[in-house]
């Protein structure tokens, strides 16, 4: 994760990180991530939880979880350059459970902020996510403005 960070010229005073597994994020999702980065520090897309959560064990429902306060994490993820090689600095060497930048800054009690998303910048992680992206994707290239040559 770090070697990144250190390869960036010393002006730089925010990065946004994003995975390619999410190819739908807007250019407007990508500044509002990064202008709430500058104010705040650190902030994430994420988009609130809206399906009903089941606690599984052994393929039997233990318990209905609230999704009051839940989202789900998304990218891009923006950080002003001295807090992330903080972080870094922080989790080398440590045992920490890291499933994005975001959850370092999370264990060093640094606050991020959350910048409203939507299921729209959804990850392709199975099969039957990437039609639906294709389906997003030619939704939204039909509704841009024709451009006259």
């Amino acid at each position: 994760m770090e070697t990144g960070a250190a390869e960036l010229a010393p002006d730089i005073d925010v990065v946004a990180i994003h995975d390619g597994a999410r190819p739908l994020a807007t250019a407007a999702l990508f500044d509002a991530c990064v202008s709430a980065a500058v104010t705040y520090g650190a902030a994430i897309a994420a988009a609130p939880i809206a399906d009903t959560l089941k606690r599984v064990s052994a393929g039997k429902i233990e318990e209905t979880v609230s999704r009051e306060h839940l989202w789900a994490a998304q990218t891009p993820q923006a950080f002003r350059i001295d807090l992330l090689r903080q972080a870094f600095k922080y989790a080398a060497g440590k045992k920490l459970e890291v499933t994005d930048e975001a959850s370092i800054l999370e264990a060093m009690g640094i606050p991020v902020a959350v910048v409203p998303s939507t299921s729209a910048n959804l990850k392709i992680t199975h099969q039957d996510d990437l039609w639906l992206a294709e389906a997003l994707y030619a939704h939204r290239r039909d509704k841009l403005p024709e451009v006259d040559e």
